[in-house]
């Protein structure tokens, strides 16, 4: 899938546990979102069911529980704010319109 910016996502389950650090050069906006387990994000507990956004310019010391299982988002910033109703997200609100109509 084409992206106009860069991103990445990768999942995880962190049988042993695991230490780690997220570079603050790894990207702009990044986050770390629990699905089963904890982690402990700069020395805050995440618990499952919970996002931590991470603090920009700064490398994160990670560390996730025996058992746990994680993803980690980021990327560039977007080139603007967008506009969110139910499933539909868009620039604008004629675009966003536009799509709900389309969808009926």
């Amino acid at each position: 899938v084409e992206f106009p910016w860069g991103i990445w996502y990768v999942g995880a389950d962190a049988d042993n546990g695991a230490e780690f650090t997220i570079g603050a050069d790894e990207a702009e906006e990044r986050a770390l979102y629990v699905a089963f387990g904890e982690a402990v994000i700069d020395g805050e507990l995440v618990e499952a069911g919970q996002m931590a956004v991470l603090a920009p310019g700064k490398d994160i010391p990670v560390s996730v529980a025996v058992g746990t299982r994680f993803m980690l988002a980021g990327g560039q910033p977007m080139d603007g704010p967008r506009k969110i109703e139910w499933n539909f997200v868009a620039t604008d609100s004629e675009r966003l319109e536009q799509a709900k109509a389309d969808w009926r």
